[in-house]
């Protein structure tokens, strides 16, 4: 994509001197200098070009050169002189993420990969997206593979040109583009040198034919400089257009650039066509920085849009804006989807489903889609498309139609006809299959019902056929609930991790004559139920498992057998949290020696916890002057000991505090060493000593005002005292 998605990000003259490290870049020449400032890379290119031919040194016109064409998005042109600044000493950092972006974009992810590498530990933790993209390195090649479940085509509309931000409304396809028009006064972008965008449309049938496209609506609607592209707001329709921010002429910010806004037009019921005045009514619009690609919910409640206004979190960023009556509230950062990185291009489906582009999760290269859905009303994890939709380049601008069956999306992928061309997907029926079946005979068990779910969702609801069997649509990359029930047997369902192939299992059930257990999981500090939790039963025995989810009221049941040991552990993922989350549970117990029927109810509490937060563990005493693990202590390291079994990624802090009294060197000894016993003692006992750390802090963190120094004196109470003398432990990594 040479310049459309940069056009949120336009930086201002005086931070085109800047890289990302602050540093401001020296002045190469003049002209080249002005014609850099003023988004007039492809001239300027030539010039740095030719200084470089003349003085092959010059590090800095290198520096500027590289930058021209990673801004025009030349990948092949910016890995060449990233290349060589990259290994240069003394140049800014950056440039060996750029080095490694390039070479993504080109397909040479094992190269990439060690610059990755090598920025990541540069920039330490002050940018995440280099550690972001090698976490997903791994899953190149999974991503690579093409999705069975699309097939895309190349639209015949395209041009030469760039055509991009597809919009399906009713018959037609709007989409924006640079191509030639038959305006006679023609503008021209000093960033591309081509002519400013304008919305087109196009009619479409079911086969995806294409009439000629025309320019959807002269005047206000299309005017003089960069139009589109645009959304529909389904509830109201409304039409909202990104557009370059101007009246007669451009309004440029402090900064002398023009930013762009969200404005919007009006369908006149009365004419059954769009009005001609186009409103600046969007709330949140400014001179000083970018709103731009609106999308907006089903029920027109919701808006996300991208913006660069300060207080983001990377270079652009999506925000979501509620309904308050007739007016927009506040903008909200989508932290779940943000990054240091580019955001850009949100489009929100009728299922409530959130597709983005963005360059700062791990992804094949360039821009690439992602999807995030909300399940009980919170966002799950983030997926990629994977290919056909991403390739190594540019992916951008996903919209679908209201069953998500067909759509539409942007790339600048090779093999197209234009700078960036507009691809139509189809979406073949990818299906979750299945047999019900009893669990001892083996037998097919007609007319058994079975619902899938999406978290405590219900989706569907059928009826397996007269040889048990039954199947379902489903999306790819999301995590589903196949329940199956019938008269005389217990409950089964099973846990289906779709990936992006059909899925076959089968659902044994077992006669419900015996034993089975009921579960409820709560919160530890509000006892209230905690839904959509996942739950294991292991067999101790064969380790065989059985997975679940809890309902809306934090419940589920298992069939189970006689004369087994079970282990049963309860788990809640707060999403993308890494700041506080749910520990694991388990609790164990045994069907050995009942024969009769019977109910086991078992009622496991979740404790959720923030990292770097302290939490005492009660009664853990020592001896006067002494730091051997004492009985009664032991029993307490022993929760930690579970706690740490449960959760197999935790790592922990494990410090020990006393009061005032005795010296403070002396104390600050003591309370290490009484430290360090308790985690040998945990050692001891299987746990990895990596995970945990010892820390003594002596009487350095009092909790109360009882302090004795600088005569070792206090009038504090024992039990005051006593509230200091304690042992923490302190979450490092959840």
């Amino acid at each position: 994509m040479k310049f459309n998605k940069r056009l949120l990000i336009l930086v201002s003259t005086a931070l085109l001197f800047f890289h990302a490290s602050g540093q401001i870049a020296p002045k190469v020449s003049p002209k080249a200098d002005n014609l850099y400032a003023q988004f007039n890379f492809l001239s300027a290119a030539k010039i740095y070009d030719r200084l470089i031919k003349k003085d092959t040194m010059n590090i800095a016109a290198k520096q500027r050169l590289a930058d021209c064409y990673r801004l025009i998005n030349r990948s092949d042109l910016s890995e060449v002189w990233y290349g060589q600044l990259a290994n240069t000493p003394g140049v800014d950092p950056i440039n060996k993420y750029y080095y490694a972006q390039a070479l993504r974009s080109n397909g040479k992810y094992e190269e990439a990969k060690q610059y990755y590498t090598e920025y990541a530990g540069l920039s330490g933790a002050n940018d995440e997206r280099a550690k972001e993209i090698l976490r997903g390195i791994s899953y190149i090649e999974l991503l690579d593979k093409d999705n069975p479940a699309y097939t895309i085509q190349c639209l015949a509309l395209n041009t030469t040109k760039s055509d991009f931000g597809p919009c399906m409304y009713q018959d037609l396809l709007l989409f924006a583009s640079n191509r030639q028009n038959d305006i006679i006064v023609r503008r021209t972008d000093v960033w591309t040198g081509k002519s400013f965008l304008k919305i087109y449309s196009s009619k479409v049938d079911s086969v995806n034919n294409c009439s000629k496209p025309i320019l959807f609506k002269r005047g206000r609607a299309n005017g003089p400089f960069h139009e589109g592209p645009v959304a529909i707001d389904k509830a109201l329709n409304d039409m909202y257009v990104t557009r370059s921010n101007y009246v007669n002429k451009p309004i440029k910010s402090t900064d002398k650039t023009v930013k762009l806004k969200i404005f919007r037009l009006v369908f006149n019921t009365a004419t059954n066509e769009w009005g001609d005045e186009i409103l600046d009514d969007f709330p949140y619009n400014s001179n000083q920085y970018s709103c731009a690609h609106p999308t907006i919910s089903r029920d027109g409640q919701e808006l996300y849009f991208v913006s660069d206004m300060p207080g983001g979190m990377g270079g652009s960023d999506i925000y979501l804006c509620k309904k308050e009556g007739a007016i927009w509230g506040q903008p909200q950062n989508l932290k779940e989807v943000n990054t240091a990185g580019e955001e850009m291009f949100p489009f929100i489906a009728d299922n409530g489903s959130l597709y983005f582009s963005s360059d700062g999760h791990f992804g094949l290269g360039g821009l690439d889609i992602y999807v995030i859905s909300k399940v009980d009303n919170k966002w799950s994890k983030i997926a990629n498309l994977g290919a056909p939709l991403n390739s190594s380049k540019d992916d951008f601008a996903y919209t679908e139609n209201e069953s998500g069956s067909r759509g539409y999306f942007t790339s600048n992928r090779a093999g197209g006809i234009g700078d960036d061309d507009i691809y139509n997907f189809v979406k073949e029926g990818l299906k979750i299959c299945g047999e019900v079946v009893d669990a001892d005979t083996k037998a097919k068990l007609a007319n058994a019902t079975v619902k899938l779910y999406e978290g405590t969702v219900l989706k569907k609801t059928t009826e397996a056929n007269s040889i048990g069997a039954f199947c379902f649509e489903a999306e790819p990359y999301k995590k589903y609930r196949v329940v199956a029930s019938k008269d005389g047997y217990s409950n089964n369902e099973m846990i289906v991790d779709f990936k992006n192939q059909t899925q076959n299992i089968i659902v044994p059930l077992k006669k419900s004559n015996v034993l089975t257990l009921d579960v409820l999981v709560i919160d530890f500090k509000t006892k209230l139920p905690i839904p959509a939790s996942d739950i294991k039963l292991i067999d101790l025995k064969t380790n065989k498992e059985a997975a679940t989810v809890t309902d809306a009221d934090g419940k589920t049941n298992y069939g189970l057998e006689a004369d087994v040991d079970y282990k049963i552990i309860a788990s809640k993922d707060l999403g993308n949290s890494s700041i506080e989350q749910y520990f694991n549970n388990s609790t164990t117990f045994n069907t050995e020696g009942i024969k009769s029927r019977a109910n086991f109810n078992i009622t496991i509490e979740l404790r959720k916890e923030k990292a770097g937060v302290g939490i005492k563990i009660p009664d853990i005493y020592y001896d006067l002057d002494k730091y051997n693990i004492r009985i009664d202590a032991a029993k307490e390291l022993e929760k930690i000991v579970k706690i740490l079994k449960d959760n197999p990624t935790m790592e922990i802090e494990l410090s020990s505090h006393t009061d005032c009294r005795s010296g403070a060197r002396y104390n600050m000894w003591l309370s290490a060493k009484r430290a360090e016993a308790a985690v040998n003692y945990i050692i001891r006992q299987g746990i990895n000593p990596y995970r945990m750390v010892a820390a003594g802090y002596g009487e350095t963190r009092l909790v109360n005002n009882c302090a004795c120094e600088p005569d070792n004196n206090s009038s504090c109470s024992e039990e005051e005292h006593q509230l200091n003398r304690r042992t923490e432990f302190k979450i490092l990594k959840f």
